[in-house]
């Protein structure tokens, strides 16, 4: 089947499959049922995805995650740790290696089993040195060789890259199953960003650059404010106006200036769950301020599936998670206002991944690299074809 399925011969199969089984990662798990033809019958490989460990780490403003992941992404242990952004970059990333090495004792990681670690942190990376070059949000994590610190603190490889390009790996990989060459990932939260899959590989850009639409200036909207009374406040970009902070932020000012709504003032503070809910529910204030909202995205949406004319368009996200209401009402607006052929071929969803897709991205990144030829190069068993 192996042979067929990818065009080689049954020698380069079995050499393949050889080298494996004597790492670790395939095994063999018995005899399979015969063809109808008859014959020998196959021999069954199951993967082993104990065979090595990841770890993930997530770097952000306020926060960092750590988390022990197998070779199917699956999160073993995580922890979660807050911080002052004051503090300074070294002595942050000596409170993730020590989050690190605790959880690698935790699930009793041996050296050889580490195969890597994975770091996403919002901002431009140098993914070859592996350093952030520019970021406003991370301030501390700037300039840093983060690459070499971590790869040197945890006598392991070390990739890293920018978050939402790690989480768009994550959501490709285990989320969509490499279902599809060419997608779209637009992430919100802090600020938004945006990472492409394109004919089934990361596309990061020249200076790595690639996806950072919170950047993209918001242009004569800002000369149409009565479009989106609720949400503009004279922001120039798109990330401005569309981050959580924001959309918190010009609820309270709605509120303020008079808006009815059946959330009522509260203890603890305002979620962008409640809005939501609240908007599913009815709630007028809601509603016009997460219709201004959608609108804004379906614009990006719009222009980025003109630009890349891709299968997928996939939306991470906690807004996106508990319900399809802002979901639908981009849909709409994306369905409505472009060509006829690429709204009948483009499918827009929220992420499978949800808030795991950075910790899965990382495993993919790791996988990428280590199943990298020259380790297995199947190019080199290809038979030559002559028409």
């Amino acid at each position: 089947e192996l042979s067929r399925r990818y065009n080689i011969s049954r020698a380069a199969v079995s050499d393949i499959v050889s080298r494996l089984i004597k790492r670790d990662f395939i095994r063999e798990i018995g005899p399979g049922v015969s063809s109808d033809k008859g014959g020998r019958k196959p021999v069954m490989l199951s993967f082993n995805e104990k065979a090595g460990y990841i770890i993930g780490v997530e770097l952000r403003k306020s926060h960092f995650r750590v988390a022990v992941c197998d070779l199917y992404a699956n999160i073993l242990s995580i922890c979660r740790k807050s911080f002052s952004a004051h503090q300074e970059g070294e002595k942050l990333i000596q409170q993730v290696v020590d989050a690190i090495h605790r959880l690698i004792g935790k699930e009793k990681i041996r050296p050889e089993q580490l195969f890597g670690i994975g770091i996403g942190i919002p901002g431009l990376v140098d993914v070859k040195r592996g350093v952030l070059t520019e970021a406003h949000s991370v301030k501390p994590w700037r300039g840093l060789e983060l690459k070499e610190i971590f790869k040197k603190c945890c006598s392991s490889y070390v990739y890293v890259d920018n978050d939402i390009k790690m989480a768009a790996i994550g959501e490709f990989v285990f989320g969509q199953k490499r279902q599809m060459n060419n997608m779209i990932f637009i992430g919100v939260g802090e600020g938004i960003g945006a990472g492409f899959i394109i004919d089934g590989k990361i596309h990061r850009g020249i200076t790595y650059s690639a996806g950072e639409i919170g950047y993209d200036e918001l242009g004569y909207f800002l000369k149409e404010k009565e479009k989106f009374p609720l949400l503009f406040h004279g922001q120039q970009y798109f990330g401005d106006v569309l981050s959580y902070h924001n959309l918190l932020h010009s609820f309270e000012i709605a509120v303020y200036n008079g808006y009815e709504t059946t959330l009522a003032a509260q203890d603890v503070p305002l979620q962008i769950t409640d809005i939501l809910q609240a908007a599913v529910k009815g709630d007028d204030l809601c509603r016009k301020i997460l219709a201004e909202y959608a609108h804004l995205l379906s614009i990006l949406s719009i222009n980025l599936i003109n630009y890349l004319n891709p299968e997928l368009v996939v939306f991470n996200g906690e807004i996106f998670e508990h319900s399809n209401w802002l979901l639908d009402l981009i849909k709409q607006r994306v369905q409505k206002n472009i060509l006829h052929l690429p709204a009948a071929k483009v499918k827009i969803q929220s992420s499978v991944t949800k808030k795991e897709s950075g910790m899965k991205g990382a495993v993919g990144l790791v996988l990428e690299d280590l199943f990298e030829p020259p380790f297995i190069d199947t190019r080199k068993y290809r038979k030559a074809f002559v028409k």
